[in-house]
């Protein structure tokens, strides 16, 4: 009789092992990711210096968004984009393909880029979308952080 228990018991733990494992084995559902950022127009264009430096940072998170296939969606208001226009050559290209860091977030990195704006310091969007086609990147018909219908309009 204990024989038979041991065996029962073992059979058992064999099945649940099997159906556990057919389980795990099994590819669970994919997760899909989008990230995306506004830059704000909240502050002053920058230094070339503070321009550096934030520069850096937000290129090493785009890098790390597509080196790990999230996709990655910016949208920069017109201060960011015209400390690119003004700073984005000779030497500063040189970590990003010779190419201006909006160029190469989309040619290089596959990120989108969409316009943003709070259309409180004279800048409309289609200002800023001028800004981001000046700076050789055709635009998607996105609209980041738009508000049809807000408030307190």
């Amino acid at each position: 009789m204990t024989k038979s228990i041991i065996i029962t018991f073992a059979g058992l733990f064999s099945i649940i092992i099997t159906v556990f494992s057919s389980m795990v084995i099994a590819a669970p559902p994919p997760i899909y990711v989008c990230y995306f950022a506004h830059i704000e127009e909240s502050r002053n264009v920058q230094r070339l210096e503070s321009y550096l430096k934030e520069r850096r940072e937000i290129r090493l998170f785009a890098e790390m968004m597509a080196e790990n296939g999230v996709a990655f969606n910016l949208q920069p208001d017109w201060t960011f984009l015209s400390e690119v226009g003004l700073y984005d050559f000779g030497s500063v290209v040189e970590d990003t393909n010779g190419k201006n860091l909006i160029r190469y977030f989309k040619e290089d990195l596959g990120t989108a880029i969409d316009p943003h704006g709070h259309e409180v310091f004279g800048h409309n969007y289609a200002d800023i979308a001028y800004l981001i086609e000046s700076l050789g990147v055709t635009l998607s018909p996105v609209v980041g952080g738009f508000l049809y219908d807000p408030p307190d309009n």
